[in-house]
This record gives structure tokens, sequence and C-alpha cells, in this order.
């Protein structure tokens, strides 16, 4: 297995932090790990997921999108964190949702690089979006390709690619 990592290039490369974690967690073990147990739970969380889980999925990337129009990223890195933990909570799956829960610092952190991307500021709405239409439809397979491919795209927008067989 090839890693690659990218570099940002351009204007908003110099904006983007480096990952805090080097010393300790590789940044593409997290975003595999991340690919591997939160697609998993997406495709459970279709199964079982109301209404009302639904709406507040929708109400959390609205809230998200206007925080990364407003360059409120701690922000949005954190709605993006709750959103992700509504699904692994819905899901059912206690075990993943502890092993995430324990890594919550490290996950968060993950899920704030991909917002210094400038011109992929609308892409993390545009994706869960996604998710949450697979969930509302209740179709676990798409459900979890929509997550997958989230969690792919989000670690190429902070510079991390990994083989995913796509």
């Amino acid at each position: 297995t090839t890693l690659h990592v990218q570099l940002p290039a351009g204007p908003s490369a110099a904006a983007t932090p480096p990952w805090r974690f080097a010393a300790t967690h590789s940044l593409i073990d997290i975003y595999q790990l991340r690919f591997a147990l939160e697609g998993l739970t997406a495709r459970l969380a279709a199964l079982a997921i109301s209404e009302n889980e639904i709406e507040q999925l929708r109400q959390n990337a609205a809230t998200m999108q206007s925080a990364i129009e407003a360059d409120a990223y701690d922000e949005a890195s954190q709605l993006d964190y709750e959103f992700h933990t509504l699904i692994v909570t819905v899901s059912g799956n206690q075990v993943i949702r502890e092993i995430l829960r324990e890594s919550a610092e490290v996950m968060r952190e993950s899920q704030r690089l991909p917002y210094y991307r400038r011109g992929a500021r609308n892409a993390t709405f545009t994706e869960h979006s996604a998710i949450i239409e697979a969930l509302a439809a209740r179709q676990p397979e798409q459900a979890q390709r929509a997550m997958e491919r989230h969690i792919m795209l989000a670690a190429r927008r902070a510079g991390v690619h990994f083989p995913t067989g796509d």
C-alpha cells in the first residue's frame, strides 16, 4: 500500500494548520479508521433513524454551513463532530461510539483541517446532505457509500490520499 500525502497548494496553503497529533497519531490512520467505522455506522443508522433525528441532522448541516461561511471553523468542526456523533449514536453500536468518544479530540481535529481549503467551502454541506438523504430514504448501502465518500473527500481536502478501491 502506498501512502500519498499532498500538501495543499495556492494561497490557502499557508492558512492550513499542521496536524497537532503527528507525534502520536498518523493523520492517514485516523481517516482510514473513520472510513471503516463511520461507513458501517451510517449503514446501521439507516435502519434505525427516526424522523426527529433526520431533522436534527438537517438543522446541524444548515448551521454548520453558516459557520463555514462566517469562517468560524472551530464552530463548524464542532458541529461536524456532532453530526457524525449523532449518526454513530443512532447506529446503536456502543463499541464504535466508545472508540470515537475516547478519541474525540483527535476526531474533532481531523474534522477541522478540511475547512481550510477555500475552494471546497460547500463540499462538507453537500456531502452531509447526501448522507442525510440516504438515511432519510432508509437505504443502508447508499448511506454507507455516502459516508465513505465523504470521509475520503474530507481526507483529500486535508491533504491525505489513501487507496479505497474506488
